[in-house]
C-alpha cells in the first residue's frame, strides 16, 4: 500500500478529522522499520524528522558520500492545523499506537 496515495485520497474525500482516525487505525506504526518481532531495535540509528538536515547530514558522512542541502519545499503550519483537529482520543491513539517511538525517542506527549 503507498500510504502516501491513501493519505491524500482520504483527505480529498473526508473531513480531516474522519481522514487522521482512519490513517491512525489503518497504517503501521513507524516502530515497524527498525524493531524486530521481540521489540530489539535493528538499526544503528534512528533519525529524528524534527532535525532533518543535520540527520541526512549524518548520514552523508557515515555512508562516505557528498552532502547535498535538502530543500524545504512545500512548509506548512501543519503543527498548528493539527493541534486544531486532534482531539484527546485521537491523541490517544496515536500514543498507544506509537508507544516505542515515543519511548525511544523521548518524547513527551
Amino acid at each position: 500500500i503507498d500510504q502516501g496515495k491513501l493519505c491524500s485520497q482520504l483527505f480529498k474525500q473526508h473531513d480531516d478529522r474522519t481522514a487522521f482516525r482512519h490513517i491512525i487505525n489503518n497504517t503501521c506504526s513507524q516502530d515497524v522499520f527498525y524493531l524486530d518481532h521481540d521489540k530489539n531495535i535493528i538499526v544503528d540509528h534512528v533519525a529524528r524528522f524534527e532535525n532533518l538536515s543535520n540527520e541526512f547530514e549524518l548520514l552523508c558522512k557515515h555512508a562516505q558520500i557528498p552532502h547535498v542541502e535538502l530543500k524545504h519545499s512545500n512548509k506548512s503550519k501543519s503543527f498548528e492545523i493539527t493541534n486544531q483537529i486532534l482531539d484527546q482520543e485521537m491523541i490517544d491513539m496515536i500514543a498507544e499506537k506509537e508507544k516505542y517511538t515515543i519511548e525511544l525517542m523521548g518524547y513527551n506527549l
